[in-house]
């Protein structure tokens, strides 16, 4: 969803963030009706500015792919400026920007104490944007293996909406074409139908391999319907050679160990899980 498709909710959220420095809507009241007419130009150029931002920089072009769609409130202050002006964005704070958003995804920082946090992210959102000292992005976060082994993929997770989010950054490919996933395409028509078992369910059943779920988060990547047709249901050393000559660079695009093709469930989603952590640490800024 782009700007248009907003609920009025975090819109009123946003437009409150920007205006007043709170993320509560019932602030607006304190404002006159000409004060904020003047300054609208703000709450639409920090909400543009907040959703090209994520599009361009973390290729996520829709609302919807966010795992808290409140991460829209602090960047929307740090990109509300008046008139036809845009924030000149530097480095750093590209930097910080994209370092608090993986952080407060992998963190669940907007799961509790929502208005508490918003409200501190908000105030330091604005530091950074003013040049002023910063702690937007120091959120601690505790990331390992567990997060892709034991939360399942249901594409209306937090959970699932950050590893989605995730492989995103890995330019995946497709498995039969080798191509590029057309991530814009994908994620703007975000369902579940773009995802699917690395291990197939039918496999896992057969091989007898049903310890842990196949529904776990490492055990799932981009992978469309007419290629998951093409895979078939079988191991995967079977559904390899069905696969474009540039496997190995297919399968670093999805942070997917080669160990995939040795049929065996628990080392290769271990191997994998594994992968992907480093991948977040990465993201987030914190030493491996």
């Amino acid at each position: 969803r782009r700007s248009s498709d907003l609920d009025i909710s975090l819109l009123l959220r946003c437009t409150a963030a920007i205006l007043t420095g709170s993320s509560r809507p019932e602030s607006l009241v304190q404002l006159n009706g000409a004060s904020v007419r003047q300054r609208f130009s703000e709450v639409v150029n920090g909400i543009r500015g907040a959703l090209d931002f994520l599009d361009n920089q973390l290729h996520l072009p829709s609302i919807s792919n966010l795992p808290f769609e409140n991460a829209l409130i602090p960047l929307s202050v740090f990109f509300s400026v008046p008139g036809n002006a845009e924030v000149a964005v530097t480095d750093e704070q590209r930097a910080i920007l994209t370092k608090w958003f993986w952080r407060s995804a992998f963190s669940g920082r907007y799961s509790a104490g929502v208005l508490r946090h918003l409200d501190a992210d908000i105030n330091e959102a604005r530091n950074l944007k003013e040049g002023r000292p910063s702690n937007l992005a120091e959120i601690a976060v505790d990331i390992d293996q567990s997060f892709f082994l034991e939360n399942r993929f249901l594409t209306s997770s937090v959970h699932s909406k950050t590893f989605v989010a995730l492989i995103a950054q890995l330019s995946p490919l497709n498995f039969v074409s080798g191509t590029n996933v057309n991530l814009r395409e994908k994620l703007q028509h975000y369902n579940r139908k773009e995802f699917h078992h690395l291990m197939p369910k039918a496999f896992l059943a057969e091989s007898g391999q049903t310890q842990r779920s196949e529904n776990v988060l490492a055990n799932f990547c981009f992978i469309a319907r007419a290629d998951n047709r093409t895979l078939g249901g079988g191991s995967p050393s079977s559904y390899r050679q069905r696969m474009a000559a540039n496997m190995d660079e297919i399968l670093q695009s999805h942070a997917c160990p080669n160990a995939l093709f040795d049929d065996n469930y628990e080392a290769f989603v271990t191997l994998r899980a594994s992968a992907l952590a480093m991948k977040a640490k990465e993201l987030c800024g914190v030493n491996v």
